[in-house]
C-alpha cells in the first residue's frame, strides 16, 4: 500500500514537471529560441512580436463581420503561398486572414506590426492608410500583399 503512494507521488511530480501545453507559460531557465517579454517567455515561432497599440498602427485588429471585403487563407502541406497572395481594398475595408496550423502572417521588415496573425489562427484587420502592405509567412517565407488604395 505504501509503494502505491509513493508511486502516485512520483506520477504528480513527473506530470507537474513537464512543460505545460502552453510553450509561452514556460520558464525561461529551460526554453530556448525564445524571447523574454514582460518576465514572460515567448516561443519566437509561435507568438506575436510585442505590438504597438491600434491606435500607433495602420493595421487595427477588429471583429470580423459576416462579410469580410477580402478574404486570405492557407492550406496545410501547400508550403508555397496564399490562397490568395495578392487583394486590393480601399483604406477602411476589411481583410480576413484565417490561418491553417502551419501559417502564419508576419509583417515583412519595415511594415506595420499590426499586420500579425498567428499560425492557425483566424482575425481580422482593418487598414486605415493607403499603400502596399507586404507580408509573410514566417515558417515557410512565402509571401503577399495587401493594396490599399484610397
Amino acid at each position: 500500500m505504501k509503494s502505491l503512494g509513493l508511486l502516485a507521488l512520483a506520477l504528480a511530480l513527473a506530470l507537474g514537471s513537464c512543460s505545460s501545453d502552453n510553450p509561452k507559460a514556460a520558464d525561461a531557465a529551460v526554453v530556448h529560441d525564445s524571447k523574454v517579454i514582460d518576465a514572460k517567455v515567448f516561443d519566437a515561432h509561435v507568438d506575436s512580436p510585442p505590438l504597438l497599440p491600434d491606435a500607433l498602427t495602420d493595421v487595427e485588429t477588429v471583429v470580423c463581420p459576416t462579410t469580410p471585403d477580402a478574404i486570405v487563407g492557407s492550406t496545410n502541406g501547400n508550403f508555397t503561398s496564399y490562397t490568395v497572395p495578392s487583394t486590393t481594398i480601399a483604406v477602411g475595408q476589411i481583410v480576413q486572414f484565417a490561418m491553417a496550423t502551419e501559417h502564419n502572417v508576419f509583417p515583412n521588415a519595415g511594415q506595420d506590426p499590426g499586420l500579425h496573425v498567428g499560425f492557425g489562427v483566424t482575425l481580422c484587420k482593418k487598414f486605415t492608410v493607403p499603400g502596399t502592405y507586404t507580408l509573410k509567412c514566417s515558417a515557410h517565407l512565402f509571401m503577399g500583399t495587401v493594396t490599399v488604395t484610397n
